[in-house]
């Protein structure tokens, strides 16, 4: 089984490696894997999660596919159909 985790760039997936570290090699010996993917950023993750996601689910009905994208609240999409607030 493979876990995908879509982040919006270079710098989450980092840290998120990070985190995992010692879980990730210990899931590595029993088979499972987990790959963090950056999208590039917030608008381009948007753009490309879907499709993205529906690639891998595509591919394998055993994997996992999981969309983590940073959740602060951003002006540049407050009138559009990707807009998202924090929870106030």
């Amino acid at each position: 089984m493979k876990v995908w985790v879509f982040v919006e760039d270079e710098s989450d997936r980092i840290a998120l490696y990070t985190l995992w570290a010692k879980w990730l090699a210990a899931l590595g010996q029993s088979g499972w894997g987990i790959h963090v993917i950056p999208l590039d950023d917030k608008s381009r993750y948007f753009r490309k999660i879907g499709h993205r996601a529906a690639e891998k689910l595509a591919n394998s009905d055993r994997d996992l596919v999981l969309g983590l994208p940073d959740l602060y609240p951003n002006s540049e999409y407050a009138n559009t159909k990707f807009r998202h607030q924090d929870l106030t």
